[in-house]
């Protein structure tokens, strides 16, 4: 299915998706990096009218890592006119919130790139995949979506690898004890596949699933989720990182759940969901923590909304000048303390979690 017939199907036909839609069809149309820079421009105004219709927050931030997704895919087809065909079979990886498809008006880009060598050298095909990937990453922030600060773009060689570098990556990552390594290892957990043909989530998947194998690798990470608790109070005027105080400690939560049950999913409120089908996480605490993760979301959003029609960058720091408001974010922050909370719980695993049976490979996929 396309990005426009994906994104047209989630939004309700009554609602307004003709900014949207009219957007997605110029990205397709488009036969320049600058085309394509002038379509994706039009996404804050097409998220603003989504948002002022009433459509899910959570569905907006779909259709905004959908929107980058197209433009992706269309200027990588134009680097291929431009370049020739890729030598070997390749895949481009969204990374972060591109991959949860959890991104705001106010993101960047965060991605990388694997392929397959096939016993090719591996200098011209790094050099092919260089000029690809600098190609993208620059046509997107022709388009308003800017680099990673921290260099988490396929233009960085460490984020542009052969798959088998990938995998030795990952072992290494998981066995090494320093907490730099483990920020590694979250920043790939979380992937997606955005274009080309190399099947690279079955490898990946593999090594991800041999965590509970790992006991010392699921403390660090989970000891990571716990170093900066939420704040307790929030007093008036006060302007909060929602992204990093809140929106960032959730999804580690819920990726640490999706880690200890091998859930493939790569949401964050389908990972709660999932986890709490499977028995893996209390269906109270999941409930409460999709909650406080809307509404956060919801907030943030409306904050960068107003910033962009007021000519200013989206941000994720939010002023709380309601006592609505306070209110509001205090228990969503208290429903992220009581799962840290729970976490602090037991010296092995967090109280709300039970380790599954289930004991997975980890065979390299062929």
């Amino acid at each position: 299915m396309s990005t426009r017939a994906a994104i047209s199907g989630r939004i309700a036909q009554d609602r307004p998706s003709r900014p949207v839609v009219a957007m997605l069809d110029a990205i397709a149309a488009a036969t320049t990096t600058g085309s394509v820079a002038q379509a994706g421009s039009r996404l804050p105004e097409a998220v603003t009218a989504l948002a002022k219709a009433g459509v899910d927050p959570l569905e907006v931030g779909g259709v905004v890592s959908g929107t980058i997704d197209a433009m992706t895919r269309r200027l990588i087809d134009l680097a291929i006119e431009e370049m020739g065909e890729p030598p070997v079979p390749w895949a481009w990886l969204a990374l972060g919130s591109a991959a949860r498809r959890e991104q705001g008006i106010g993101t960047d880009q965060d991605h990388a790139l694997a392929y397959d060598p096939q016993g090719q050298p591996l200098e011209a095909l790094d050099e092919y995949f260089r000029r690809l990937a600098e190609f993208v990453t620059s046509g997107l922030e022709a388009a308003g979506i800017p680099r990673c600060h921290a260099g988490v773009v396929a233009v960085n060689q460490a984020l542009r690898r052969p798959l088998e570098h990938w995998v030795e990556a990952f072992e290494t990552w998981m066995a090494d004890p320093r907490i730099e390594a483990v920020r590694q290892t979250t920043i790939l957990f979380d992937h997606r596949r955005v274009a080309g043909p190399l099947d690279v989530e079955r490898t990946l998947r593999r090594i991800i699933s041999s965590s509970p194998e790992r006991p010392a690798f699921v403390g660090r990470l989970r000891h990571m989720a716990i170093q900066a608790r939420p704040r307790r109070h929030l007093r008036l005027p006060r302007r909060i990182d929602l992204k990093h105080d809140g929106l960032m400690q959730i999804v580690t939560l819920a990726r640490i759940v999706a880690v200890e049950g091998d859930i493939p999913e790569t949401g964050t409120i389908e990972r709660l969901q999932r986890a709490a089908e499977r028995g893996l996480l209390d269906a109270g605490s999941a409930d409460r923590l999709a909650a406080a993760f809307g509404v956060m979301w919801r907030v943030r959003l409306e904050h960068q909304i107003a910033a962009a029609a007021a000519g200013e960058a989206p941000s994720d720091l939010v002023s709380v000048r309601t006592p609505e408001l306070r209110i509001q974010l205090g228990d969503a922050f208290g429903s992220i303390r009581e799962a840290l909370g729970a976490f602090l719980q037991g010296p092995v695993l967090p109280a709300m979690i039970r380790r599954p049976t289930r004991t997975p490979s980890l065979k390299p996929a062929a």
